[in-house]
């Protein structure tokens, strides 16, 4: 089976190629039902194997989710149908994380290298896969007990040289540990969320320059912004419901808050004078950067990751840009 076309771009110097958009694991499956949310696995697969026909070949996830295992899970039985259909493994990166296996049960971040080895092979058991392209360093708060002797990124390290895994590297939203990181040589990958799209741009000096200068490649991700760029309605209405049903007071109340809608509420009205879906907007906005390897989406059904090709796809006048 040989997937739809989408463009290819190298993540830093991996030697891997990625398509612009990958998906992300973190609401596989998930859809309301009464006040809350449950999972369905079969949508969560549905959406995988969806992604994988209009083209995507980058998957993204992590055991450190909300409902733990359950991403790694969902997309291991979908890559057991996509091969058993006739796709090939080599057409496809796949990168999870390690130090937050526990987290969903309230357990501690745990960044030793004996962790990161069961973490490690545990993935690789719910992936269905018997080798990694990418493990990143998962929301640490202190790059000590990583750098460690005995410490998470030793073992990456070593893993890396064994060939259970293609690349190593962080998620995290630090740009400082970014930053180290990248300093030690041994960084492959940077995944930075929440800091480079429309309303924010952060990361463009915290992590996108040094990572280019480092040949490191840069996965971007949460470039909606807390849904602020969804595109259904606009920007400042999206902020008043959520200052209204109390969302995350730390934050909508903080200037960077409002500095960040008042720049969404911008690009929705460049996006509304053209005509153009915000959407698309805000997903061509980072895929149009080269120093970034894949904007990663997260979706939860098959309808969604459809959106955000089609987003991908349609054509932007370059005047448009000149207004962002």
């Amino acid at each position: 089976m040989t997937p739809s076309s989408l463009p290819h771009r190298s993540l830093g110097r991996t030697g891997l190629q990625v398509t612009p958009i990958g998906l992300g694991g973190a609401y596989l499956g998930f859809r309301r039902e009464g006040d809350g949310s449950v999972v369905d696995e079969e949508l969560g697969i549905a959406t995988v194997l969806r992604a994988l026909e209009l083209g995507i070949t980058l998957i993204d996830t992590s055991p450190g989710y909300l409902g733990g295992s359950h991403s790694e899970a969902i997309i291991g039985k979908a890559l057991e149908r996509w091969f058993a259909a006739g796709g090939r493994r080599e057409d496809l990166v796949i990168s999870t994380k390690t130090g937050t296996r526990d987290r969903a049960n309230r357990g501690p971040h745990n960044y030793s290298a004996q962790a990161t080895w069961e973490s490690v092979r545990r993935s690789l058991e719910l992936l269905r896969l018997d080798r990694l392209d990418v493990v990143l360093v998962h929301d640490p708060d202190d790059l000590g007990p990583v750098l460690a002797q005995g410490g998470a990124w030793e073992a990456l390290a070593t893993m890396k040289a064994e060939g259970l895994i293609r690349a190593m590297g962080l998620g995290a939203r630090d740009h400082g540990f970014h930053r180290r990181l990248i300093a030690t040589g041994a960084c492959d990958v940077c995944l930075t969320h929440c800091d480079y799209n429309l309303a924010v741009r952060s990361a463009e000096e915290g992590v996108l320059v040094p990572a280019a200068v480092a040949a490191v490649g840069v996965l971007n991700g949460t470039s909606l912004y807390h849904g602020l760029l969804l595109g259904d309605r606009s920007p400042e209405m999206i902020a008043g419901e959520r200052a209204a049903q109390g969302w995350a007071p730390g934050l909508t109340r903080s200037p960077q808050w409002r500095a960040a809608v008042t720049r969404a509420q911008h690009a929705w009205t460049v996006a509304q004078t053209h005509g153009i879906d915000l959407l698309a907007l805000a997903i061509q906005f980072v895929t149009r950067d080269p120093r970034v390897s894949a904007n990663v989406m997260g979706a939860s059904t098959p309808e969604q990751i459809e959106a955000d090709v089609a987003a991908f796809r349609t054509p932007i006048p370059e005047e448009v840009w000149e207004g962002i």
